[in-house]
């Protein structure tokens, strides 16, 4: 899931606040995941 939210958000440049409400996961968590790759698994 966090894969295709980070390309979902490269492709197409929607906000991490609609991302993270279409894929159910909190702002912090969507930001998390597109900003700490190398660093945040899970």
């Amino acid at each position: 899931m966090r894969a295709r939210l980070v390309e979902e958000y490269r492709q197409t440049g929607a906000s991490l606040h609609s991302l993270a409400r279409k894929y159910g996961v909190g702002d912090g968590t969507a930001w998390g995941w597109v900003k700490g790759q190398r660093s945040k698994l899970g």
